[in-house]
Order: structure tokens, then sequence, then C-alpha cells
């Protein structure tokens, strides 16, 4: 009886839950190809894939996203240009734009490349600031007209304008 008991562990073959997608190159004619009917969408209505690009450019987490659609609109291929990355610890997606023929692969490139500029730590490459936050302070900040320049106004219409108000002041005080 010196036979010692080694438990033994069940040997299962892991079910893979996650689909990968093949990168696809970052090019006009390599985004044409790409069809809703070449891909497994599964229960999702979307899928976003990879782009092959340096991971130490500004393109790094460039994806194209695109739509499940039904089999009568199946022609209709509506893609996003989307950017992941992270910031504050926590992964996030931006978008860029809809493919089109007005926006294309260099419209995609030079919006990411001023992207980079403002939003990116130069030395190391992370996000210092966030796009998403950037992009709605954008549309909710109105902005203020440029004082600096000038009415074209001449010496002596500047000089009536300065006696009018004045003047309307004097009386506005008088009044009260």
């Amino acid at each position: 009886m010196t036979e010692k008991l080694e438990p033994q562990i069940e040997q299962i073959e892991i079910k893979q839950t996650r689909t990968f997608l093949e990168p696809i190159r970052f090019r006009e004619d390599a985004i044409n190809r790409v069809k809703n009917t070449q891909y497994k969408f599964n229960n999702n209505s979307f899928l976003f894939i990879p782009f092959k690009v340096s991971n130490d450019s500004h393109q790094k987490g460039l994806k194209l996203k695109i739509f499940k659609g039904t089999t009568e609109d199946s022609k209709i291929n509506k893609k996003i240009f989307f950017i992941q990355y992270w910031f504050n610890g926590r992964p996030s997606k931006h978008k860029i734009g809809n493919y089109s023929q007005s926006f294309g692969v260099k419209e995609c490139d030079e919006y990411l490349s001023k992207l980079h500029e403002t939003h990116t730590d130069s030395r190391t490459g992370y996000y210092i600031k966030d796009p998403n936050e950037t992009a709605k302070n954008d549309k909710r900040i109105v902005p203020k007209p440029d004082t600096t320049l000038t009415a074209g106004k001449t010496i002596n219409e500047v000089i009536e304008d300065y006696c009018n108000n004045n003047h309307r002041s004097k009386i506005r005080a008088h009044l009260q």
C-alpha cells in the first residue's frame, strides 16, 4: 500500500466563443471589397474589422465597423472608421467618420494624424485627452465673435458712435 492517489484533471477541450477577424489593409481597394455577406455576425448587429497598421504609428487601433443588415439591403454596406484607444485605464472607441466617396483613406489618415498630435503624449504615445470629450465640447461650446478684427469704420465714424453712445448713457442716467 505504498501507492499514492494522484488526482487527475479531466482534459476537456475549450470551446472558443470569440471569432477572430483577419485584419485588412488600410487601402481604398481593400475597404471596397469588404461586404457584410463575407462575415459571420452570430448574434451581433455589427463587427469591428481591424486594419493592418504599425503599432508605433498614429493609426494604431484603427478599425472598420460594418453592419449586418438584411438580405434585401445587402448591397448597401455602411462602413464607419473608428479608433480604439485606452484613456484613464479604460478602453474606448471614437468615431472618425463614415467611409464614402468624399471621406476615404486619405481623409481618415489626416484626421488621425491631427488627433494623434493634439490628444497623445509625444514621448509615450498614450492618450492624455479624450477625443470623445473633445468632440462633445466642440458641439456644446458656442465660439465668441472675434473682437480684435476691425469693423472697417473710419475715424470719424468711430467718434460719432462714441459720442452717440456717450450721449445715450447720459440721457438714461438723467431719466432714472
